[in-house]
């Protein structure tokens, strides 16, 4: 059941194993690490959460620290040398960067775009370390030498914030890296050097502590429930903003002729359970029903053949836009869609049916928004 929903949820990403441990084990190891007292300790609060979450062996754990000892050496050596080369672009004086070019679409807030030039840049852009940061770099060295892994790792994030700083002469960067445990020290690493670190929600978000402790400027997030889920998870307070960005409004046209009395959106269902979502739309007889599967994690061909009899819709051809404006309702069990159908006034129902009741209370558990908003439920249409 767990692994299942974690390939719903993430994708079958291994490193998501929030399903895997319970909220409960989860919460019990959150309350035993210790108050931090500065953004370092933030960062490596979550980063002693993550590693509880990846449950990874003795051995496992110094191997990869006693080739991290070995590598930061030859690192610091070349991101040194990088920064001499790091050649300063002109900007204007109110630039903030964004480090994620193509791959969220438009999440970053309304209220940031207005006042900052945005430039887009891609993560592998560059990286370097110049030498008004030597100083702050050798004194996490110092702190943290203890644990080369965590240090390597910050290290990769630093030389590229370096970079972006050096190269763009910065404002602001805007990251949407919540999950990462460097986050805490990166907003150290800026107020440094006089610039605000914002962060932006780009997708759906549960209880888990890989998103533990950490602490931007700001953090604009889509709806309270977020602050009060982040909250819980012991990130910093006073850094939250509601704010809901242009992708998510759509303005629809609620009034136009409806295709579909029901369109389903799969996500990453296996091929067993997808059968079974068909067999309980079989038993709907409310009219016509539309099923639209996911680019990444669906097979076209293979959901043609489970889906045999419906309407297929093909995300690369029909835009999100035009598919909620031509069905009545939205369905399925956890997606950001599901959210996106939400906030732009679908009628959302979620499937209770082909899922069982251990996965939606897990759901539960785990504080998914939609099990606390007024939606319906596949079971009510089932007679």
């Amino acid at each position: 059941m767990f692994g299942r929903l974690n390939k719903l949820v993430f994708g079958g990403n291994a490193f998501n194993k929030g399903f895997q441990i319970s909220v409960e084990d989860q919460k019990e190891f959150l309350n035993k690490t210790p108050i931090p007292k500065d953004l370092f300790e933030r960062s490596y609060n979550q980063y002693l959460c993550q590693q509880f979450l990846m449950n990874q062996s003795f051995i496992g754990r110094l191997v990869l620290n006693f080739f991290s000892f070995l590598f930061i050496p030859f690192y610091l050596i070349i991101e040194i040398v990088k920064g001499f080369l790091i050649k300063k672009t002109v900007t204007s004086e109110e630039t903030a960067v964004f480090p994620y070019k193509g791959r969220y679409g438009q999440i970053i807030p309304e209220i940031i775009l207005k006042k900052y030039e945005v430039v887009e840049i891609n993560f592998s852009e560059g990286s370097g370390i110049t030498s008004p940061n030597y100083r702050f770099i050798f004194i996490f060295l110092f702190k943290y030498w203890f644990s080369p892994f965590f240090v390597l790792k910050c290290l990769f994030k630093l030389s590229f914030y370096n970079y972006i700083i050096a190269k763009y002469n910065s404002k602001m960067i805007i990251g949407s890296n919540e999950y990462s445990f460097v986050s805490s020290i990166l907003t150290e690493f800026c107020y440094r050097n006089k610039v605000s670190h914002v962060n932006v929600m780009h997708g759906e978000k549960l209880f888990s502590i890989t998103d533990s402790w950490f602490q931007f400027d700001k953090f604009y997030v889509w709806d309270e429930h977020y602050v009060k889920l982040f909250k819980s998870l012991n990130a910093y307070h006073d850094q939250f903003v509601v704010e809901v960005p242009e992708n998510l409004k759509m303005n629809l046209n609620h009034n136009s002729n409806k295709d579909y009395f029901l369109t389903y959106y799969l996500a990453g269902e296996d091929e067993e359970l997808m059968k079974r979502i068909k067999l309980n739309l079989d038993k709907l007889n409310k009219g016509k029903i539309c099923i639209r599967y996911h680019p990444r994690y669906n097979s076209p061909a293979k959901i043609s053949t489970i889906f045999s009899g419906y309407e297929i819709e093909n995300p690369y051809d029909i835009s999100l836009k035009e598919s909620f404006e031509k069905t009545l309702n939205v369905s399925a069990l956890f997606s950001t869609i599901l959210l996106q159908g939400y906030l732009n006034g679908m009628n959302v129902v979620i499937d209770n049916v082909a899922h069982d009741q251990e996965e939606l209370n897990e759901l539960r558990k785990m504080e998914y928004i939609l099990l606390k908003k007024d939606v319906g439920y596949l079971s009510e249409f089932i007679k």
